[in-house]
């Protein structure tokens, strides 16, 4: 009978403790991490982020040039080494602030932007600066007849001076309806100067005005938004940065590493956050109460057991 009860209980035990220490659960464990590399990044505007007139750029992929945005993704990848980054860049070559606005408003960024730890923003440029390509033009070969430019600047300038009005207006548009949809800190570039490798007095001094005007736009509404002021970096620098040795207003590549650097700069002043996760397999409560009642019934068992042992030795 001793020997029975006494098996009984070992078996009784050991089926427990197996089928109790199978019931385990997962747990996800989420640690918080801060740092000053913003891991999921949104670029929004026109040809400068684009990458336009750079060696691999194509109007339907601007992914294979090094315009400031890949300089960047390659940079913070590197940086955050396991950590799932991010670089969307929506840019559009030729696109302007009203062409902007149309794009947030059709929704197709607007996962993005809930996604982004920034976005970055430049745009404007074609506002004011397409009336100037005109000048630009007339100065190509050796033909250029500055005195015709000289008569079309006033009337060009009244153009400009519209779409400047224009421009802050939808600049403000743009700032509210970001600031709707994201919750990612929002950057907008001021605009270079390129025209400055002209030469030309009369044409310099006047678009030097039209883009302070516009440089000042933006830093005066800089209400919902941080500016990175891209203008002073290229002053002086216009014929190294830029293609305008070959009448092109765009950054070269030493224009986009050096935005990029100034973009980094800005950004890393700043704290974004990100999340890793772990599972953790652990038993569950109830099969450590199960376990617990197992250890309580064979503790039973062998008191009886030794309780009957003292009485049979007794009789």
């Amino acid at each position: 009978m001793n020997k029975k009860i006494l098996s009984v209980s070992a078996l009784l035990f050991s089926g427990i403790i197996l089928t109790g220490c199978s019931m385990t659960e997962t747990e996800t464990i989420t640690t918080t991490h801060i740092t000053n590399t913003p891991p999921k990044m949104l670029f929004l505007g026109d040809s400068i982020p684009d990458g336009y007139g750079l060696d691999g750029f194509s109007i339907d992929d601007n992914s294979h040039c090094m315009s400031y945005p890949n300089i960047l993704k390659e940079k913070y990848r590197e940086e955050l080494q396991g950590v799932d980054t991010q670089m969307i860049n929506k840019s559009v070559s030729g696109d302007t602030t009203q062409n902007l606005i149309d794009i947030i408003d059709s929704g197709d960024i607007d996962d993005y932007l809930k996604e982004s730890d920034v976005v970055i923003v430049s745009i404007g440029g074609n506002d004011i600066l397409q009336p100037i390509y005109g000048i630009l033009n007339g100065l190509k070969g050796d033909d250029a007849d500055i005195f015709s430019i000289a008569s079309y600047i006033p009337k060009l300038g009244d153009n400009i001076d519209a779409a400047l009005v224009t421009f802050e207006e939808n600049l403000k548009t743009i700032s509210d309806k970001l600031n709707s949809k994201t919750d990612g800190k929002i950057f907008v570039q001021t605009l270079y100067d390129p025209t400055e490798y002209i030469g030309i007095d009369l044409i310099t001094d006047f678009t030097g005005k039209k883009i302070s005007t516009f440089n000042n736009i933006i830093t005066s509404n800089a209400e919902n938004y941080t500016v990175i002021d891209i203008y002073p970096s290229f002053a002086g620098k216009s014929g190294e940065l830029t293609n305008m040795p070959d009448f092109d207003i765009h950054p070269n590549a030493e224009g986009h590493k050096l935005i990029a650097d100034i973009v980094d700069t800005e950004l890393k002043k700043y704290e974004y956050t990100y999340y890793t996760y772990e599972i953790e397999e652990h038993i569950s409560k109830f099969a450590i109460g199960l376990i617990c009642g197992c250890i309580a019934l064979a503790l039973i068992s062998i008191i009886l057991l030794v309780i009957l042992m003292k009485n049979k030795k007794k009789a």
